[in-house]
């Protein structure tokens, strides 16, 4: 491993000098060279020397390639639940009506990229997920910043 290091250590220099964006396009492409050579390789014999070496390369690169920090969002003191109220809304069976519809598949098909969240959505998000329910009028949150 001491050797495949050693070989991996300049590109990894290389790496850690793009920008964030760059970073995370290249570590994307590299997964999907991996994942899909890994399934195809699977399914028929591949005879290509050089595109075993270079996935051989990039699965020993990706483990070596830091990722970005990511910027955690303390709520502790920031945040303050007042009220909250479970309410029941229903009660009973749900049953699926019978529709003569017509599929129609999305149009727009693609990789966006990076997700641009705001730290608002993440704060939104957090909230969501650690307090389950269904929130009413009543809930007051108070943002001390």
């Amino acid at each position: 491993m001491g050797r495949m290091s050693s070989i991996l250590l300049p590109v990894s220099n290389r790496y850690n000098k793009k920008t964030q964006n760059e970073r995370y396009q290249f570590r994307r492409q590299v997964r999907n060279l991996i994942k899909w050579y890994s399934y195809i390789s699977q399914i028929l014999r591949m005879f290509d020397k050089e595109l075993q070496k270079e996935y051989v390369f990039c699965s020993y690169l990706i483990g070596l390639l830091p990722k970005d920090p990511v910027e955690l969002i303390d709520l502790e003191d920031k945040l303050k639940l007042e009220y909250y109220k479970l309410q029941k809304t229903f009660q009973g069976e749900i049953t699926l009506d019978e529709a003569k519809t017509v599929y129609v598949p999305a149009k727009h098909k693609g990789v966006k990229g990076m997700d641009e969240k705001t730290p608002l959505d993440e704060v939104i998000a957090k909230i969501n997920e650690k307090f389950k329910g269904n929130f009413t009028e009543g809930i007051r949150l108070f943002c001390q910043c």
